[in-house]
């Protein structure tokens, strides 16, 4: 059990960054509302085309399930994929997709649809985002004298504004 001390400890500490979370909301709508609402387009886009694989799969597999029942299957997934306890949601994932998608394909497909999905999901970026980083770490910086820059973006709280930060070294 937790000492009525500690809880109220606790308490207090995830009240404040609760407050801190909204008051950066805010912050963020009020100031660029322009930025806000490009940042909620682009996520939806974001998901839609990766939900997408799915439906490009199982249609590759001859079957002809409905866009929608593919799409609301992988947000159900996606959403267990939050809360699962672990590291990158490995096995919640590929269990939870390979039992709800078994309901529109046969049994022998979901071994090689779930692995293709998982592979184009996650895997593909992986090994992209290798290469990129591969690149801008050792061959931006040949012939001059700078190795790599570093990028980073930052809210100033005074101003309310977001800055761009480029250190080169």
């Amino acid at each position: 059990m937790v000492s009525r001390r500690r809880f109220r400890k606790w308490l207090l500490r995830v009240s404040r960054e609760l407050d801190l979370f909204s008051g950066g909301f805010k912050r963020y709508f009020r100031t660029s509302p322009g930025w806000a609402v490009l940042s909620v387009l682009f996520t939806v886009l974001f998901l839609l085309l990766l939900f997408s694989f799915s439906v490009v799969l199982v249609r590759a597999l001859g079957y002809q399930a409905p866009v929608l029942t593919v799409l609301a299957l992988q947000v159900v997934v996606t959403f267990f994929m939050y809360f699962a306890p672990t590291p990158g949601a490995a096995g919640v994932a590929e269990g939870g997709y390979g039992l709800l998608f078994a309901q529109l394909v046969q049994k022998q497909d979901i071994v090689p649809l779930t692995l293709c999905w998982r592979f184009l999901t996650i895997y593909v970026g992986v090994v992209i985002g290798i290469v990129v980083m591969y690149r801008e770490m050792f061959w931006y910086g040949r012939g001059s004298d700078q190795a790599g820059c570093l990028i980073a973006v930052v809210l100033d709280q005074d101003q309310g504004r977001f800055l761009v930060l480029n250190r080169c070294f």
